[in-house]
């Protein structure tokens, strides 16, 4: 009955406007959802144990370079600009004057190599040495910087808070598809949810509810 009632007082083509945009906002909201049950709830067993501060970090530094590339409008497939690396310190106020260098000891060491580099090439056959890194639960700081002994530390579970509560805060930035296009994507599973086996989760599915098969 609403949407016959905005049909009868609103011209055509403004009422697919507007379908349009309650699609969009059911999808954001479905998207948000579906973010905090894959990326945040998931993990929360893992809190007390001592031995998983890799996997928030692993989870969370993805989540970070997608989140900042759209908000400092930096397109996947180009190098990291100014204004990206601007945001991040907006974010981690304590690494500023030295988020590059912050970014290829915990983003580039640990997504490509699963540890931390101590030296990250300049240019070739040149080598430039890295403040050591390490991460650390002793302190609540997402992430220092000791100038004294040039040591960066984070702590992960602060540092995924600190992340996905920027993420959650602006939503529809996360979830901008970008210049290349990048989608979130959907569930759907034919069986519906069953218990401790992962759903079907695939680009441009229709959304979990819908009536297509």
């Amino acid at each position: 009955m609403l949407f016959i009632g905005i049909a009868s007082a609103t011209p055509r083509g403004r009422v697919a406007e507007l379908g349009s945009l309650g699609y969009k906002q059911q999808h954001m909201k479905n998207s948000e959802v579906e973010f905090r049950k894959w990326f945040v709830d998931s993990l929360d067993d893992l809190r007390t144990n001592g031995d998983a501060g890799f996997i928030f970090l692993l989870v969370a530094f993805p989540l970070l370079e997608r989140f900042l590339r759209r908000r400092s409008q930096c397109p996947e497939g180009q190098n990291l600009n100014d204004s990206f690396f601007r945001n991040l310190s907006a974010l981690f106020g304590e690494i500023a004057g030295r988020e590059k260098d912050f970014w290829s000891c915990y983003r580039n060491g640990l997504l490509h190599h699963v540890t931390f580099p101590r030296a990250k090439l300049a240019k070739k056959g040149v080598w430039r040495t890295l403040p050591e890194a390490a991460i650390s639960g002793h302190d609540s700081r997402p992430v220092y910087f000791l100038a004294a002994s040039k040591q960066f530390y984070v702590n992960p579970t602060s540092f995924f808070d600190a992340v996905t509560s920027a993420i959650l805060a602006d939503f529809a930035t996360y979830e901008s598809s970008g210049t290349a296009n990048y989608n979130l994507p959907s569930v759907l599973d034919p069986l519906g949810a069953v218990p401790q086996i992962v759903p079907t989760i695939n680009f441009n599915l229709p959304k979990t509810g819908s009536s297509t098969p």
